[in-house]
């Protein structure tokens, strides 16, 4: 027998195997369409498509309710404490340690606050002047609340 003997079964054979994956999909769609229209008859088709519409555009709406409350939420979120510095120093010589602090609290644009505590043997003071993009605002900082501002803008 010579190569041309099996042309006939070679082609019978990919002919066979190109009508199995056909058949697979067909039965794959069928399936599928099936689901779809489970329940489905010809009277309430377009009652069955008109409510997934509806639904879809319930959703649609949902989305951009989301999406605004998302940019509000932005917009709020820059004027929220972002930037914190601290810095503890001793301001007097006969206090020992680092008792005293200036604190930054400003939020994204370095608005805000500096909180500072000076602390000695008889009481501790503590005192609050306003930030304005990471500047003095009224009030002259101290070298350590100058130090914090930078420190929280880092």
């Amino acid at each position: 027998m010579n190569n041309l003997d099996y042309l006939p079964f070679a082609i019978s054979g990919i002919l066979a195997i190109w009508v199995g994956i056909l058949t697979f999909l067909y039965f794959k769609a069928v399936r599928h369409y099936q689901k779809l229209t489970a329940g489905v008859t010809k009277e309430n088709l377009m009652e069955v498509l008109e409510e997934h519409f509806a639904r879809v555009e319930g959703l649609e709406e949902a989305a951009k309710m989301i999406k605004k409350d998302i940019e509000r939420i932005k917009e709020e979120d820059l004027t929220h404490i972002q930037r914190v510095g601290l810095v503890r120093f001793n301001p007097f010589n006969e206090v020992g340690g680092n008792q005293s602090f200036a604190l930054a609290l400003l939020d994204d644009h370095g608005d805000g606050v500096v909180i500072s505590s000076l602390h000695n043997r008889e009481a501790t003071r503590v005192y609050g002047k306003p930030v304005k993009d990471f500047s003095e605002s009224g009030f002259e900082f101290s070298a350590e609340e100058k130090q914090v501002v930078e420190k929280a803008k880092r």
